[in-house]
């Protein structure tokens, strides 16, 4: 159905796509663009539900507001409307608000409609679980509020890298106005309400706002009141919530809200406020707004309560405005680490009883707002980005496309096909950032756009490829088994070796075993196991080693792969011998397809010891450890591009512990812990005195752990210590 709206003498076209009219942040954000597009352009407005009291507000602003039938399938209606928008109209591009609109995207896609995707949802709050990767691999631009969001998008989802379609625009507002006029005397009497004369000492008004919900954190608010109130600075504190949704007798979240505030005591202490249209008087009588959200990914109050020169406080890793804070200087008086109460009450508090820097704060807070929060820029960067469409252009095809050192078959594993079509899945995975793969062995396109950030809007690989395959960290030397392997070669400076193989599937050694006879080379091995039974077995399958195995040892089943090599042997291992090896046997349960997992354990046991297909890898590398003394760690080199996904946090405390960082945004790292590294590389990590109690234990998360931060910093630190990094590459074998 369409419903007309204003009527307008521009003649370019956009559409804008929202799930509803209701007074959602995502309305909101919807219905602000609207209201200064409408300047510049037709605005079409697409709902995807006919509910919500905004849809006057949006039939004001735009040109045709479309709504379904309650019955209509949204795919069905998004394809059907947005054709019959294109039969009158050609639209510049079209911008869906929300993850919870992406089921217009296909239809978007198939009418050929440039996108734009403005998502301001956590992706592991979202439902399915898929649904922000679905949202990102559908449309043709992504725009986010917040460094934030992108973080936990990237820690929901393993495969998801910052493409270059995603961008951090800061935001710029929420229009929730239903067309009413604000009366004084209403404002008045809301003022005189929370600060009536005569009444002692001038209250210090806390103020919070938004839907009374879990994820709001009023439960949250009501114990930062507490721990307020309870200092001596803090008795004169009034903490005020004013939001839709409190109600005492629910039986759920309001329920347990009463009762957490008769059993602390604090009914005198805490208002809850209803919904009012007048939210202007209220940062007028109020000192702070807090937001005690668990997550607050737009911060739409903060971001007005920060225009009206109110002081916002607010946790880390939470709310967007910390990151904004942050860069504007005021995170140590406005930002607390994530649900950390006592040290948001302490800022408080220091605010409390310092008017005049409270004052000054309010004023810098006013300031930061109109620098970064402004909605013209918002609205226009987002209208210059959507236009935009796609990034993969005729000149980066035929660049990537005539290089020889573009590799179809390392890229696609395989699944080779022609180069174009490798190509053009290049493209598309580093626009989207979605399964990104490296187009050729020893180069890492997202390390390269991060050091290039001149060539941020380019694909990085093209770019690299027209400048001439500039040298640095993104493009290591490769190792193949074609180098010159011959015992002569291997002897001329000798080097002590060792390997240490965890044998948690001891029945996986023959394998290994008949890999390292591939080989000249013969390193003393060190074996670990779990029990007993695979000790035997162990026995059994090096009983005609060549070379010398040093030890069989029984270790506890705690710290996967990496326990054993630290723990039970780091330390002998970097005393005794100049490089050291580390595989383990992998068998990966949680991978259902179990020709996924054989081709991986292909891929990692070529690239560090080699076989019948690939030659003697392992020499070829011991060979390169002898020829370049600078050479600290070499490693397979996996064509899936990985990042920190839910890493970063464990990682930058083992970081700290070393002393060493900052840490890297883009890194390569040897995926599925098995490399070779010079001992002297290999001691900050044995350094660490990492003890069998200091591991996660079983059943472990996917990921998340230490152990998946210290497989990351196997390839980070190294780097961050001057050593230089070699990547192996087995042509013939590929995932």
């Amino acid at each position: 159905m369409r419903l007309d709206g204003k009527k307008s003498s521009n003649s370019r076209n956009v559409l804008l796509i929202c799930p509803d009219a209701h007074q959602t942040e995502a309305a909101g954000q919807a219905l602000a663009l609207v209201r200064i597009w409408s300047s510049e352009y037709r605005v079409h407005v697409m709902l995807l539900s006919p509910e919500g009291p905004l849809l006057n507000a949006f039939r004001s602003h735009a040109v045709a507001v479309w709504i379904p039938d309650q019955s209509t399938d949204s795919e069905k209606f998004s394809y059907v409307t947005i054709k019959a928008i294109l039969a009158d109209n050609a639209l510049i591009f079209a911008v869906i608000i929300s993850v919870a609109a992406r089921t217009a995207l296909a239809s978007l896609e198939r009418l050929n409609v440039p996108s734009l995707a403005f998502v301001s949802e956590m992706a592991s709050m979202c439902s399915p679980i898929n649904a922000m990767s679905e949202t990102i691999a559908g449309a043709d631009q992504v725009v986010m509020p917040a460094q934030v969001i992108l973080d936990d998008a990237m820690a929901t989802d393993y495969l998801l890298s910052p493409g270059l379609n995603i961008h951090v625009v800061p935001p710029g507002d929420c229009d929730f106005s239903l067309e009413r006029p604000i009366i004084e005397a209403e404002a008045t009497r809301l003022r005189a309400f929370l600060r009536p004369e005569g009444i002692g000492p001038r209250r210090f008004i806390i103020l919070g706002a938004g839907p009374v919900t879990f994820a709001n954190g009023v439960d949250v608010f009501l114990e930062i009141a507490r721990n307020v109130l309870e200092r001596r600075e803090g008795q004169n504190a009034l903490f005020v919530w004013t939001g839709p949704g409190f109600d005492p007798r629910d039986g759920g979240y309001g329920a347990h809200l009463f009762a957490q505030l008769r059993g602390t005591e604090l009914e005198s202490h805490v208002l809850f406020l209803p919904e009012t249209p007048d939210m202007g008087a209220l940062y007028q009588s109020a000192d702070l707004f807090v937001i005690p959200a668990r997550t607050d990914p737009m911060s739409s109050n903060g971001i007005a309560a920060l225009r009206a020169g109110l002081p916002t406080l607010c946790f880390a890793g939470a709310s967007s405005l910390a990151e904004y804070l942050t860069d504007a200087g005021l995170a140590p008086t406005c930002v607390a680490k994530y649900l950390n109460i006592a040290e948001l009450a302490d800022q408080i508090t220091a605010l409390a009883i310092a008017p005049d820097r409270c004052a000054f704060l309010g004023a810098r807070s006013a300031f930061m707002a109109a620098h970064y929060f402004n909605p013209l820029t918002q609205a226009s960067t987002i209208a210059t980005l959507a236009a935009e469409g796609r990034r993969e252009t005729e000149a980066d095809m035929a660049t990537i496309c005539d290089s020889p050192t573009f590799n179809p078959e390392f890229y696609l594993g395989s699944d080779v096909g022609d180069r174009r079509t490798a190509a053009l899945k290049y493209l598309k995975g580093m626009r989207t950032g979605i399964a990104v793969r490296k187009p050729e062995p020893g180069f890492h396109p997202l390390m390269f756009a991060q050091a290039k950030s001149c060539v941020s809007n380019r694909d990085p690989y093209a770019e690299f490829l027209r400048l001439g395959r500039p040298l640095g960290p993104w493009c290591v030397p490769v190792i193949t088994s074609k180098a010159d392997t011959s015992i002569a070669a291997i002897s001329q400076t000798p080097l002590r070796a060792a390997l240490q193989i965890h044998a948690y599937f001891p029945n996986q050694l023959i394998d290994i075993m008949t890999r390292l006879a591939c080989n000249v080379a013969q390193p003393d091995l060190y074996i670990s196991v779990t029990n007993a039974e695979g000790h035997l077995a162990a026995k059994r399958a090096l009983k005609n080693y060549c070379g010398t195995v040093r030890a069989i040892e029984v270790v506890p089943n705690v710290g996967r792969n990496i326990g054993p090599f630290l723990t039970a042997f780091g330390d002998q291992l970097v005393r005794g011998y100049d490089v050291v090896g580390h595989v383990h046997t992998k068998q990966s349960d949680h991978i259902l397809d179990a020709e996924i997992v054989r081709r991986w354990v292909d891929l990692t046991l070529s690239g560090v010891l080699g076989g019948q297909r690939t030659g003697p890898m392992m020499d070829c590398v011991l060979r390169s450890f002898t020829m370049n003394d600078k050479l600290g760690i070499v490693y397979p080199d996996d064509p899936h591009v990985f990042g920190w996904t839910a890493n970063t946090l464990p990682a930058r405390r083992f970081l700290a512990t070393m002393g060493k960082g900052p840490i890297p945004d883009a890194i390569n790292f040897p995926v599925g812990s098995m490399f070779w590294m010079r001992a002297a590389a290999l001691q900050p990590f044995v350094d660490l005195g990492l003890t069998w109690d200091t591991y996660p234990t079983e059943p472990l998360a996917t990921d998340g752990t230490s152990l998946h931060a210290l497989e990351r910093l196997f390839g980070v630190v190294p780097g961050l210590d001057g050593w230089e990094t070699a990547v192996t590459f087995t042509p013939s074998i590929g995932r």
